[in-house]
């Protein structure tokens, strides 16, 4: 799975806004643990609405969001505070059961897509996401759980991957450098 990586083969997704998607063996920098081109960053939940903001404003609006992370890391409180941010009123919830949630805001649409319960891209296709990454560009998609839809995202997508802090209260959010 390229996007959550094996333990052997370690493969992510580095796509630098305006390339061509490229995939590669995981080159960790000796000092953070991470790849040069992706960086850590620690946050606590008074720091989501700011660490939104940057992401919006340095990724862009209308791009796909890929949301990592394991259980109550904090990926939809993430995607509800940019939703929030990109105009979006009425409450939002992760879409566990439904797939999709469709936000309206002046802009346009907004899109967040749970894909935990999708057992193949077949049922990927059977609900229709081909064809909403298809036209990607026009507006916002959230993706958490991504791994079964990694064939369809768009060569643009910004990976996110989320983490618990050691702390116990603090989150990890691991960005490309090209955020901050």
């Amino acid at each position: 799975n390229r996007l959550y990586g094996h333990q052997t083969t370690r493969l992510i997704r580095a796509r630098p806004q305006g390339t061509k998607q490229v995939f590669f063996k995981k080159q960790y920098s000796e000092a953070t643990g991470h790849p040069p081109y992706l960086r850590p960053m620690r946050y606590t939940p008074d720091q989501i609405p700011n660490l939104a903001t940057r992401l919006i404003e340095s990724m862009g609006r209308n791009r796909t969001y890929a949301l990592l992370g394991e259980l109550g890391a904090g990926k939809t409180t993430l995607v509800s505070e940019m939703c929030r941010q990109l105009g979006v009123t009425e409450p939002t919830s992760s879409p566990t059961f439904s797939i999709v949630n469709q936000y309206e805001t002046p802009e346009g649409p907004v899109y967040h897509l749970d894909c935990y319960r999708l057992n193949s891209i077949h049922e990927a296709l059977d609900a229709g996401l081909e064809e909403l990454f298809a036209g990607h560009e026009g507006y916002p998609i959230f993706v958490e759980w991504p791994a079964v839809v990694e064939d369809l995202l768009p060569d643009d997508t910004v990976v996110l991957r989320l983490k618990h802090g050691a702390d116990g209260t603090s989150r990890e959010i691991i960005i490309p450098v090209e955020a901050f």
